[in-house]
């Protein structure tokens, strides 16, 4: 029996010469972390940690040795996805793009056309909740990852509304035949951040597989994770204690090749004069979300729109004294009825009413660890 727990690890942004050091430190935290995280029981098996995206990932097989080839080949793939993605990165796509002018075309791999495509439709799919083109407000509130977190400030409204102003990614144009990309807009910056992960994590498994692994997972940062097989999953609590540090465990039975994707409220944070400001933004208000919706887990959608969906479903406010006119239950219910056969969990907590909100049965599907939190089930 395999168990495995979504955690999410806290690192800190670095800048100048000390970047690589603290890169170096941060996988070799990880690795202590991670093993405290994902226990089982196996003759064989092998592990890779690498560091791409600005977080930790660990590659665990739990059936054979990973060779040097598939090594290789995870690397490729995460290098190339890097190298297409990264914002900072002066010879990648997404910062051409983002200093073009308008009706400049680029061309991407077929990698990143599927990215482009996933993240325009779940742009479409949550009103626009989840949105590429944040890149300005990401840059405004500090969250992008040149930043060091001392330097926060809180930005003025007028700030925000300039840069709301940016946000267009109706202005991109997807040409999949010719995998081309046009900027329409001079303006719109763009930032794959919220959904790259969760398909890097997909490819990462598609290659354990192809080289014979069946057992293991891939764990991109914490917050995206694709299991080739395992009998439990934990998710980690949001609002943690010294007693109650995970808030379910779920069942998957025989589930074989499934993604998962937990985003929170409370990764990438920062404190001033008492209050907290997470990372997820909201694209109608420009600021940090203030929702209390603490988590949301989807089970069972490929990890690209996983990762999207649920950095969306975050942003909905819920009602929880009428389900009916809940936007959050709206929301999560749209994912159930679009994604057949999925499983969502969503942790709701305003410190007097605290709910876990599911489409799966208490006992026979997962296990509450928290009495805390009634459930509602959708």
């Amino acid at each position: 029996m395999y168990n495995i727990n979504v955690t999410f690890y806290f690192y800190s942004f670095t800048v100048g010469q000390m970047k690589k050091f603290f890169c170096k430190l941060t996988i070799l935290l990880s690795v202590i972390f991670t093993l405290c995280s994902a226990s089982c029981s196996v003759n064989s098996g092998d592990f890779l940690d690498l560091y791409y995206f600005n977080t930790v990932i660990r590659i665990e097989s739990h059936d054979k040795t990973i060779s040097n080839t598939t090594k290789e080949k995870l690397k490729s793939m995460f290098s190339s996805l890097q190298n297409e993605f990264d914002c900072k990165d002066t010879s990648s796509f997404t910062y051409a793009f983002n200093n073009a002018k308008k009706d400049q075309t680029f061309t991407l791999s077929s990698d990143g056309m599927t990215i482009i495509q996933k993240a325009k439709d779940s742009y479409v799919f949550s009103q626009n909740k989840f949105d590429p083109s944040i890149y300005p407000l990401v840059e405004l509130w500090q969250f992008a990852p040149t930043y060091p977190t001392l330097n926060f400030t809180v930005p003025d409204n007028q700030s925000i509304l300039s840069a709301l102003d940016k946000l267009d990614f109706d202005s991109v144009s997807i040409d999949q035949t010719a995998k081309t990309v046009t900027k329409l807009n001079a303006d719109v910056q763009l930032d794959f951040g919220g959904i790259v992960k969760g398909y890097s994590a997909d490819r990462a498994c598609q290659i354990l597989v192809e080289d014979g692994h069946s057992l293991g997972f891939v764990n991109v940062g914490g917050s995206s994770l694709n299991i080739l097989s395992c009998k439990t999953l934990s998710v980690r609590h949001p609002r943690p204690t010294e007693k109650v540090t995970s808030i379910i465990t779920i069942n998957l039975g025989e589930k074989k090749n499934l993604s998962v994707s937990t985003s929170g409220d409370y990764e990438k944070t920062y404190t001033l004069s008492g209050k907290t400001y997470c990372h997820i933004i909201d694209t109608k208000t420009g600021a940090p979300i203030n929702t209390n919706v603490a988590s949301v887990t989807l089970i069972g959608v490929d990890g690209a729109t996983a990762d999207a969906l649920t950095t969306a479903a975050c942003t909905f406010n819920h009602d929880y004294n009428d389900v009916e006119k809940s936007d959050l239950i709206k929301f999560l219910r749209k994912i159930l009825t679009n994604y057949n056969g999925c499983s969502v969990y969503a942790v709701y907590d305003n410190g007097n009413v605290r709910q876990l909100i599911t489409n799966e049965k208490k006992d026979e599907n997962f296990t509450l660890l928290d009495n805390n939190y009634d459930i509602v089930n959708i």
